[in-house]
């Protein structure tokens, strides 16, 4: 066996681990990125929803007084 058999040998599968840990790694932190953005998002619209419930309670006991 030649010295460029041996090389791809060793290259090749080398080569390919590194490509599926770093396919690995960039979807670990894209999902959770995609997860970090989402539940941000979710907490502004709960707070948004919560002040306008406020404010429709607020207006219902004025109009329930006159």
């Amino acid at each position: 066996m030649g010295f460029r058999k041996k090389l791809l040998l060793i290259l090749v599968p080398l080569t390919i681990f590194s490509i599926g840990a770093a396919v690995l790694v960039s979807a670990n932190i894209g999902g959770e990125t995609i997860r970090r953005i989402q539940t941000d998002h979710l907490g502004g619209m709960a707070d948004k929803i919560r002040e306008e419930l406020a404010l429709w309670v607020a207006d219902r006991e004025r109009d329930a007084m006159t």
